[in-house]
């Protein structure tokens, strides 16, 4: 029989076990959810809303043989689909679909800065400006452990992960609720790309390594002591040494 149509009642579809601030603005009130999903594998360990409060019970708004959709009484909608796949929507708009492979698209609204990327600096990304052309799709591709934004305007921003470990007091704020992390203390250190809509690009690499390519296919490679390799589409190269010396390939 097809469990999800026979069973469909809330009891077999709990809210999601990561914590969001926008559905439970006081995350003590369960000590034993934690804001990364990889730690909460079961969805099974957060309690039901309280059946005793007619008022708070979520309302099947559809229900079929493939999906059940469930209306909470914050705004939220809850979806569940056979294939295993799950979508929450909040009442601004916020989208999180969470895929049975473990990927997930994040769409949020135009002038939100997603936190997956709060902490790339402003020189590499202008996220405030990126973000006012409107909704921003985030997609974490779990297998790859890559995150991939695409803003209004056509930019795009690229997090890959690097085979380096930095300890960190806490998850950064990228990975929050979002990106698992086999230990929220030890994070990778990220190789990030900037793709604009002309079609040029800035990569910045986990050793300080910046390198911009224009849209023509030049070349410009910042390194952390201050050595800059310029580089034309022709193959020439102009190498400025620390001491401010020039140096012509």
């Amino acid at each position: 029989p097809d469990e999800l149509y026979e069973r469909a009642r809330w009891g077999e579809y709990r809210e999601p076990s990561y914590y969001h601030p926008k559905r439970d603005p006081n995350p003590n009130l369960n000590p034993n959810r934690s804001s990364n999903p990889s730690l909460n594998p079961n969805p099974d360990a957060d309690p039901d809303p309280n059946p005793n409060d007619e008022n708070a019970a979520p309302r099947t708004v559809t229900q079929t043989r493939d999906k059940v959709e469930k209306l909470m009484p914050d705004g939220r909608r809850l979806a569940f689909y056979r294939n295993g796949t799950r979508k929450e929507t909040f009442p601004d708009g916020e989208c999180i679909v969470r895929f049975a492979n473990g990927d997930v698209k994040r769409t949020v609204p135009a002038y939100t800065v997603p936190d997956e990327f709060a902490d790339i600096p402003a020189d590499l990304a202008p996220l405030d400006e990126l973000v006012s052309a409107g909704p921003t799709v985030v997609y974490f591709y779990r297998a790859a452990e890559t995150l991939h934004a695409s803003f209004g305007s056509g930019a795009e921003l690229y997090r890959f992960p690097s085979g380096q470990v930095q300890p960190q007091a806490e998850a950064p704020a990228y990975a929050r609720g979002f990106c698992p992390s086999l230990d929220p203390t030890l994070t990778r250190i990220p190789k990030v790309e900037v793709h604009h809509a002309g079609g040029a690009k800035v990569i910045a690499f986990p050793d300080g390594t910046r390198k911009t390519v224009d849209a023509g296919g030049a070349t410009v490679s910042v390194f952390p002591d201050g050595l800059v390799v310029r580089e034309s589409t022709a193959g020439a190269r102009r190498i400025l040494l620390p001491d401010g010396r020039e140096v012509d390939e």
